[in-house]
């Protein structure tokens, strides 16, 4: 049944979803072209114009991934489709499930595709052995791979996206359960959690920096520089938090939609 409803949930979040990466990758493939074809100022404007759009296109799917989440849950729960949710016996968490591997789903897709993007834009030799070269340095500094370095990268910014979906589903799921501009609530409980999980999150910082004199100064010495090898160590730590954070959420939204809706 899980499989059926994630049939459903996708089908709805990508049918918008796919018309901002599908128009977007258009305009960059045509920037790419224009550029390789020609060589004139009239057409360098137009290049930049179109790898604009295509990259504001793109970055709009992954804020959409993210929005229509918590548009698909609000409805499918608590507006006019609720009547059949609610009445179909399925659990309400493998309801909350679908929506959240939908939402996974289409966070992934977007990031995929502005990547693809990125690289149709602005591969070149130079530009490549540029990148490659910069990252040399930066996976010497770290002592690790580029790959590596590259992978945890990627995975704390997923992480980021996806905390602030589960923080949109505490928002929705709490603001429902009143009576009066659930809405408002909604977006209201939703920055509430953001922020307390934001002030948890320098609480870490802090009780980290008793054990870690680089990360002290880091913090409380203007002119202290990070050092590269600590860079690598906060975003490992971030993957961390920011995975435990949306395990949390999870939980406690699926226990509050256990309780009714």
């Amino acid at each position: 049944m899980l499989g059926k409803l994630l049939k459903y949930d996708l089908k709805w979040m990508l049918k918008i979803i796919c018309v901002f990466c599908i128009i977007g990758t258009i305009f960059g493939v045509l920037a790419r072209v224009i550029e390789v074809c020609t060589d004139s100022l009239f057409f360098d404007i137009i290049v930049g114009i179109f790898k604009g759009t295509a990259l504001s296109l793109t970055i709009s799917a992954l804020f959409n991934s993210v929005i229509r989440a918590w548009v698909r849950l609000g409805n499918n729960m608590y507006k006019d489709e609720s009547y059949l949710t609610n009445t179909l016996p399925i659990p309400r968490s493998t309801h909350y499930l679908s929506k959240c591997l939908s939402g996974l789903i289409c966070v992934f897709l977007s990031a995929i595709v502005i990547l693809i993007n990125v690289f149709i834009m602005y591969y070149s030799k130079e530009n490549m052995e540029m990148l490659k070269q910069a990252l040399n340095l930066v996976s010497t500094s770290l002592d690790s791979s580029v790959a590596g370095v590259i992978f945890v990268m990627i995975v704390v910014i997923i992480l980021e996206v996806l905390f602030l979906v589960f923080c949109g589903f505490f928002g929705v799921v709490l603001g429902h359960r009143f009576n009066e501009k659930k809405s408002l609530k909604s977006l209201l409980f939703g920055l509430m959690i953001y922020g307390i999980f934001s002030i948890v999150s320098l609480v870490i910082m802090l009780i980290a920096s008793l054990f870690s004199s680089e990360l002290r100064n880091l913090l409380f010495n203007s002119t202290q520089v990070m050092d590269m090898s600590l860079f690598i160590y906060i975003l490992w730590g971030c993957a961390i938090v920011y995975f435990v954070y949306c395990v949390v959420l999870y939980f406690i939204t699926s226990n509050l939609l256990d309780k009714g809706v």
